[in-house]
């Protein structure tokens, strides 16, 4: 037995393929990890120097600084938007509307990209407390108010950065692959792929 696993690869032909292709695989994956997903990772003035030279790439849409109010029933969105048009704060709706464990409304706030999903689908963005709106299928009746309007912008370094590394893997890769390539002809053995078309159509009929 000691003997056979001593001489696997030279007697069994379909094992000492398989394991070429585990074994190549793996330097494959740890050259790639090494020149591409490591440094991209850890390269701190590489991903800063990328994300300089492709600023256009990472832009805020216009945002909302917004109140959106989400009620269960159109009495209770109605009671919301008047309250909202009389400056009273969100706790304090909540805390007069949702009353005996029964939750009429849910408020959240924050800044959102206009194309943010929980916003109505015909949603005019203007400042101001907007009208009631219930789209088809959805449960709840939705007020918001929006409290400022921010145009498009670039994100920093810091919004953007997992775009950014993402990105700068790609192009490391790219340019590893090129620096391969330089300086050596890539030779196709016509008949060794004819014979692999062949075989492969074999296959699958």
């Amino acid at each position: 037995m000691e003997y056979y696993d001593l001489n696997l690869e030279r007697d069994n032909e379909d094992f000492k393929f398989l394991y070429n292709e585990f074994k190549e695989g793996f330097l494959v994956f740890d050259l790639i990890e090494t020149q591409v997903w490591n440094k991209a990772d850890n390269d701190s003035l590489g991903q800063e120097n990328y994300y300089n030279n492709h600023k256009s790439d990472y832009m805020w849409l216009r945002r909302l600084d917004i109140e959106l109010t989400q009620s269960t029933s159109l009495d209770a969105a109605n009671e919301v938007r008047t309250m909202l048009q009389l400056g009273i704060a969100t706790d304090t709706i909540k805390s007069r509307l949702n009353l005996d464990n029964k939750t009429k409304v849910i408020i959240s706030s924050g800044t959102v990209e206009e194309t943010y999903n929980r916003l109505p689908e015909d949603f005019d963005v203007k400042l101001g407390v907007s009208a009631v709106y219930n789209d088809q299928g959805d449960s709840f009746y939705k007020v918001i108010e929006v409290k400022g309007i921010l145009e498009p912008s670039n994100k920093t370094l810091e919004e953007a950065r997992g775009r950014v590394i993402n990105d700068y893997k790609q192009e490391l890769e790219k340019n590893w692959i090129n620096n391969l390539r330089e300086g050596h002809k890539i030779k196709l053995h016509k008949k060794v792929l004819k014979k692999v078309k062949t075989q492969i159509k074999k296959q699958l009929d």
